[in-house]
């Protein structure tokens, strides 16, 4: 049914005002949703992007560069401190273990035969350097009681060669274990050793290890080097450890008898001593074994450095 005129009239401006709002609400809505849609994506979708490309490039960099220009720092500080720093810091330990040794007596350790085979002496800190040893064979003087006779008389031989037996096995190390046996083999005895003492004492230093091709460094500062104990070889698969093949494992009864000596010729009475453990310098005990470099020294004052062993 169709109304007056005036009421057509009132529609039509009714549905041209619902057209009007209904394109602004609409078209413009959408037109604005569709520009907030587009800044909310550049926000998180490019500018997004664009930070996390920016931190993983900065990530990158400071877990890349920065890292190996680190590392590669830590490993010059490293070499510099190996041979240097532990030099300095050697000495300084050396010193103050001097001052604390020349305070105190040597250790004295008595072994009877019968009751115990073997003498042990221990150092807690530092190494171990023999002084003396007194022994005798006489049946007469055996222990009671672990005890020797207060009664004795001249040894029936020089305890000389004992010395330089137990100096040799032991000086240098923390810990050694001397059978009697080297006792009771003295020459010219040759007889039971019914009782042995030997007085030691604990010099500062520390027992030291260098690989094949590489090079020892000794140093004393204003006091001088003494070498007590050396290796060329290898006694030890953890030290200086390397892939053997299986036709050839490596040996751990590897020892040169002369690397003391040669340790000694280019290093006692020095303040500073480089030494590489090498074929060249120490010969091939063991070929086909990669061999390591084991020593330990102290530091005496200048004229104390000769072996009174």
């Amino acid at each position: 049914m169709v109304g007056p005129p005036e009421s057509r009239a009132v529609l039509s401006r009714m549905k041209l005002r619902s057209q009007e709002s209904s394109g602004i609400t609409g078209e413009q809505l959408d037109h604005r949703r569709a520009a907030g849609s587009q800044e909310r994506s550049g926000i998180t979708g490019e500018k997004l992007d664009h930070r996390r490309a920016a931190g993983s490039q900065e990530s990158s960099w400071i877990t890349g560069e920065q890292r190996d220009h680190r590392r590669a720092a830590g490993s010059h500080a490293d070499v510099d401190l190996k041979s240097h720093g532990l030099q300095q810091m050697d000495f300084l330990l050396v010193t103050l273990a001097c001052c604390c040794f020349l305070t105190t007596t040597g250790e004295t350790t008595l072994t009877c035969d019968l009751q115990h085979f073997a003498q042990r002496l221990t150092c807690d800190g530092g190494v171990i350097v023999v002084q003396q040893v007194e022994a005798s064979h006489r049946e007469a003087e055996a222990c009671v009681d672990g005890v020797p006779s207060d009664r004795l008389e001249e040894p029936l031989c020089s305890s000389t060669p004992v010395l330089h037996s137990i100096s040799r096995r032991c000086n240098g190390r923390y810990r050694c274990k001397v059978p009697m046996d080297l006792c009771h083999a003295a020459v010219p005895c040759l007889t039971r050793c019914v009782w042995m003492e030997t007085t030691y004492t604990c010099e500062p230093g520390r027992i030291h290890y260098v690989c094949q091709r590489q090079k020892a460094t000794l140093y004393c500062g204003p006091q001088v080097i003494r070498v007590l104990m050396a290796n060329y070889g290898r006694t030890s698969e953890k030290v200086c450890r390397y892939r053997a093949p299986r036709s050839q494992p490596p040996s751990t009864t590897c020892r040169l008898a002369s690397t003391l000596q040669v340790m000694t010729d280019r290093c006692d009475g020095k303040h500073v001593c480089s030494v590489r453990a090498s074929n060249l310098i120490f010969s091939n005990p063991c070929p086909g074994t990669r061999k390591y470099l084991k020593y330990s020294y102290t530091c005496v004052h200048p004229g104390n450095s000769e072996d009174t062993t």
